[in-house]
């Protein structure tokens, strides 16, 4: 479950992407803290927007609070497997 903060607070689960049939526009669909379900175009959704005099995601992705332990994991396991058996080869 990939959640984001609105930039005026608000809490949300991305849900998923869809396509709108006619216009083919990308769309993604999220719920609110709340449990309401909304659709906003990509592009709106990912974009960064004004605060005062800075420029700052519309939605931010709140890491999951130990997503850096498990990227620090995997890094110093893929480095383990580098250093045992060396850089791969191209074929």
């Amino acid at each position: 479950m990939t959640k984001y903060q609105h930039y005026k607070g608000g809490t949300y689960e991305f849900l998923s992407c869809a396509t709108h049939t006619e216009t083919n526009e990308k769309l993604v669909m999220y719920r609110s803290s709340e449990g309401e379900t909304y659709a906003r175009p990509f592009a709106m959704f990912f974009e960064n927007v004004l605060v005062g005099d800075e420029m700052v995601p519309r939605f931010k992705k709140i890491k999951p609070k130990n997503q850096d332990s498990l990227m620090e994991q995997a890094e110093n396991y893929i480095n383990n497997l580098l250093k045992k058996y060396g850089a791969p080869t191209p074929p």
